[in-house]
């Protein structure tokens, strides 16, 4: 008789244990695709063309004036009466293709470059604010509000930053620094613009992307709740 040597036993505690197989690792691949998806806000197309709404006592330019910028596609001046000097406040509006966010991260960034790039034209801006403001829709405007200097006549110069379907509006409105102080007739002509980012229509709904420990940690999550569940199966005990 053949001898045969004993076959080799396995410590069931020093055993290495079975890769968790691949559906564990598409489930977490799926939570940090799905997960950001489902829990955090998304972006929405207006589905309208934009139109901004001025203040009241603002008339549109019908003929433009002479050295009106080619990108200017709409111009309004104040044609009420108010107590301050002349020039009158005036807004316009300027359309570009960027697809940016408008977060408060993002029109300081802006901002914080706008000195150098005006100090090149021979203006002199100094920020005094920005932000973001919600709509009642969900949709974000961004702004920034800055004392200019240009050709030594010192005004205020308010930008708001609408995401539209086919890229940005900016709607910039000017007026003198008289005319924020509280001899102004209809009290801060910054409030009286800032009021119109709810009125204009066909804003739409833009929103940064998530953070990258957000995509993590639902991928962590997917791969916790992955990993549990093959344990779970793996202790089941056999069917005789």
């Amino acid at each position: 008789m053949r001898y045969q040597p004993p076959m080799p036993t396995r410590d069931p505690h020093t055993a290495r244990k079975p890769a968790p197989p691949l559906w564990v690792a598409i489930l977490a691949v799926g939570a940090a695709v799905l997960g950001p998806r489902l829990t955090m806000p998304e972006e929405r197309l207006a589905g309208a063309p934009f139109a901004y709404v001025p203040p009241a006592d603002f008339a549109e330019e019908t003929t433009p004036s002479p050295g009106r910028r080619a990108d200017v596609t709409h111009v309004w001046r104040y044609v009420g009466s108010r107590p301050g000097g002349d020039p009158a406040p005036s807004i316009n509006r300027v359309h570009s293709g960027s697809r940016a966010t408008v977060e408060p991260a993002d029109m300081l960034r802006v901002a914080s470059e706008m000195p150098a790039s005006q100090k090149a034209a021979g203006v002199e801006w100094t920020l005094l604010r920005s932000g973001t403001r919600d709509r009642p829709d969900g949709a974000r405007v961004g702004f920034m509000e800055a004392r200019v200097v240009q050709e030594g006549r010192p005004h205020r110069a308010l930008q708001l930053a609408f995401p539209e379907d086919t890229g940005m509006s900016i709607v910039s409105a000017t007026y003198t620094d008289a005319d924020e102080g509280p001899g102004a007739s209809a009290g801060s002509w910054a409030a009286t613009v800032l009021d119109t980012i709810a009125t204009a229509t066909g804003v739409a709904r833009r929103v940064p992307p998530p953070p990258s420990w957000v995509n993590a940690a639902w991928a962590a999550g997917g791969l916790a709740v992955g990993a549990l569940v093959h344990l779970l199966r793996s202790r089941r005990p056999a069917k005789a």
